[in-house]
């Protein structure tokens, strides 16, 4: 069980590690729109490709008849959880040694270990989506 007070150092972290504070900012919250719309509409053509190309290889190995399907699942697996390493990297770094609130948190009655926990928690929740980003296209066309 999660204590509430934990919880809202929590939503503050992951809030501030996303930088989704823009969305509660009512001058930002057009500009901060607008950027997160261009990302994803320039992204979706790479990730379409990359979804595309997962249907198309599961296909040809069905069609022809050949027994690749889990080692293909299984390397795909592998490429995601090499993209999550190679993206948590700088991003864990930069929460743990880069953020300068900690000499706003180390005075409120928080332990260290909770502070430690909410920081490391606001970037475990972003690193697992975009696993699943990258995992579930091949998943989806293992099983079609």
């Amino acid at each position: 069980m999660i204590s509430r007070p934990f919880r809202a150092l929590f939503v503050t972290e992951l809030l501030t590690s996303l930088n989704l504070n823009a969305f509660v900012v009512r001058k930002k919250r057009v500009k901060t729109w607008f950027a997160a719309v261009a990302l994803i509409v320039g992204l979706m053509p790479a990730y379409a490709m990359l979804a595309a190309t997962e249907v198309i290889a599961f296909r040809y190995l069905n069609r022809h008849g050949l027994p690749l399907q889990d080692v293909v699942l299984t390397g795909l697996y592998a490429a995601a959880q090499l993209v999550l390493l190679l993206a948590a990297i700088p991003i864990v770094y930069s929460a743990l040694y880069q953020s300068n609130e900690l000499s706003i948190l180390l005075p409120l009655p928080y332990p260290p270990w909770q502070i430690l926990a909410a920081k490391l928690g606001a970037v475990y929740v972003p690193e697992m989506l975009l696993g699943w980003a990258f995992f579930v296209p091949g998943l989806a066309a293992y099983h079609a």
